[in-house]
């Protein structure tokens, strides 16, 4: 898909979750679009709807009203093409799955038989993953591990639309620079990434579209791509409220 085209649209997003027999609306006639090889984040504060929007994005979460596109597929047929990479903020494995369990359903998922050994070993050097991390049982892995492995794994197959939720929620220093060299690669082999985080200056550094969450709908931020107080100017237009 040339740069130039979107690769994630949505237009007149109506998302709400039923609660004790009443509809609560969390996205009302949201509109959004990403260029194909974009590094874009969307930005908030807790509760606006951020997981949810990226949920209904991929097709986990049903739409109320509206359209989605994904490289001009619905979410569904384009997750059925393994053409979205997701890394959700929270997962929770199979009791006895192991580091490799999940790294190997990963690979029978989004690649043919014969590319299963490499793209394994593939995953594995990404996570920067040991032989001790591999045998361990995934839900037993610390808040670091697990975001190693949870990157690892949506980018199985080399997705062409990545969706990272906080991906630097619980990273050490050297495992934060790791991040950023994975999303700085995944931009330089022209995928596209969306992101949702709350590391602003992070955010600053990466993302050559920034746009705000906020009472359902989305703003575009104003701010240069990397500069240097994009994280001060981001943490003015998340604390103020839209009119």
């Amino acid at each position: 898909m040339p740069h130039s085209e979107a690769a994630v649209v949505a237009e007149g997003l109506r998302v709400s979750y039923r609660r004790r027999f009443r509809s609560h609306v969390v996205l009302d006639e949201l509109d959004l679009e990403v260029s194909s090889g974009a590094v874009a984040a969307i930005v908030g504060r807790n509760g606006e709807g951020k997981t949810t929007l990226f949920r209904a994005l991929v097709g986990l979460h049903p739409i109320d009203r509206g359209r989605v596109r994904i490289g001009g597929c619905a979410p569904g047929a384009a997750r059925d093409g393994r053409h979205i990479g997701f890394m959700p903020e929270l997962v929770t494995y199979p009791p006895s799955w192991t580091v490799a369990d999940v790294l190997g359903f990963g690979v029978d998922l989004a690649v043919p038989p014969e590319g299963h050994r490499e793209a394994f070993a593939t995953a594995v050097a990404r996570g920067r993953l040991d032989d001790q991390i591999l045998a361990k049982r995934a839900n037993r892995c610390s808040k670091g591990y697990r975001q190693r492995l949870s990157l690892a794994f949506a980018l199985i197959g080399e997705p062409a639309v990545v969706f990272l939720d906080e991906p630097f929620s619980g990273l050490d220093p050297p495992s934060r620079v790791a991040m950023r060299s994975e999303i700085e690669s995944m931009a330089a082999r022209s995928a596209t990434v969306v992101l949702t985080s709350h590391d602003l200056a992070e955010v600053g550094r990466l993302a050559s579209d920034i746009f705000v969450l906020d009472g359902g709908r989305l703003r575009a931020s104003p701010l240069a791509h990397g500069a240097a107080d994009s994280a001060e100017a981001l943490e003015a237009m998340v604390t103020t409220e839209s009119p």
